[in-house]
């Protein structure tokens, strides 16, 4: 019996006598019982939580200091590839026509999602969860795809990356009029639906586009690849060795069976355990993909327009990034082994 079915059991006993412990008589005192015991836990709660909250800063200055090499080298990538993007975001907003191009813009912006996923990711690991940050790496690999995409195509597909999102965005609003009830939430006005799908007619028919063309996650590539399936996107790109790394981030999104001598944060276990809390194992894979796509999406970012004869911007600076960025993608890796078999 746990804990807390003891306390219970000796709450009835000094209520009841043992033939009076009917079905009833449970009932009652157990309601009585879990305000007793519920006013009890929130008086300790602060002393409960403080104490949780020295155990993980504890545990976080070690798991840094034992993959502090490759924490230094995956925060200084992230930093250079944020400041790449906005010294290139400031020369290409000078010039007017491309100030308001849709390629740069949807790059751009891919470009500051991944940049935050990416923190996130080590935000993750330097709290122990190597799992939770391969499984967020997912997004990020598939915003690597879109900017892959969008750089090899050109225009067609920023325009169509873009009405997809519109599009998405106007099927949320309608399922959460749906729900919005059952689950008393405050939803969109009929107003405001009437211009969102407004807004989505008036751009379908500007770019002689359909509803129909953005069907699925990809469905904005079909019309340029012939398909809108995750696996032919990365053929398209000669990233189909990709495949499997994805599939094996989608486990923790999902609810399937997993074991858990499985996961990244139990490589280093010596026996198998339930584990419910962080672990200072596991960091090198999640790091090192995050790396590689992080690269990626900035570099479709920042050596947009690169091939035309008639190329604008100083170019020196974007191949120096580029430069550095593969350096430093290419250390990532070699940092995070040198943390593995360190004393935890």
């Amino acid at each position: 019996m746990t804990e807390i079915g003891n306390l219970l059991r000796d709450w009835l006993e000094k209520q009841h006598s043992e033939e009076d412990i009917s079905e009833d008589a449970i009932l009652t005192t157990a309601n009585e019982f879990f305000e007793t015991f519920y006013s009890s836990l929130k008086g300790n709660a602060k002393d409960v939580l403080f104490s949780d909250a020295l155990g993980n800063t504890r545990f976080i200055k070690r798991n840094i200091r034992r993959w502090e090499k490759g924490f230094f080298a995956l925060d200084m990538l992230v930093s250079v590839c944020r400041e790449a993007g906005q010294e290139f975001q400031e020369e290409f907003l000078q010039f007017e026509e491309y100030a308001v191009d849709i390629q740069l813009g949807m790059l751009m912006r891919i470009h500051a999602r991944g940049i935050r996923i990416s923190s996130e990711i080590i935000a993750l690991m330097k709290s122990g969860y190597a799992d939770g940050a391969l499984s967020r790496w997912r997004s990020l690999y598939e915003l690597g795809l879109a900017a892959l995409s969008i750089s090899r195509i050109g225009r067609d597909a920023a325009i169509d990356y873009y009405l997809s999102g519109k599009v998405k965005n106007l099927e949320g609003m309608k399922e959460h009029r749906k729900c919005a009830d059952k689950m008393k939430h405050e939803t969109f006005s009929e107003a405001e639906i009437l211009n969102a799908t407004a807004e989505v007619e008036q751009l379908l028919q500007q770019y002689g586009r359909a509803l129909d063309d953005y069907v699925g996650d990809y469905g904005w590539l079909r019309k340029h690849i012939g398909s809108g399936k995750r696996h032919k996107v990365e053929e398209f790109l000669d990233l189909s060795h990709w495949s499997h790394d994805f599939k094996w981030a989608s486990q923790d999104v999902h609810a399937g069976y997993r074991g858990m001598r499985s996961l990244l944060a139990m490589s280093e276990a010596r026996q198998d355990i339930l584990l419910v809390g962080p672990s200072n194992s596991g960091m090198t894979d999640p790091a090192h993909r995050t790396a590689i796509s992080l690269s990626w999406i900035t570099t479709a970012f920042t050596n947009c327009y690169l091939e035309r004869e008639d190329y604008p911007f100083d170019s020196s600076g974007c191949l120096i990034w580029t430069k550095i960025i593969d350096r430093l993608c290419a250390e990532i890796g070699e940092a995070f082994l040198s943390g593995d078999g360190v004393e935890k």
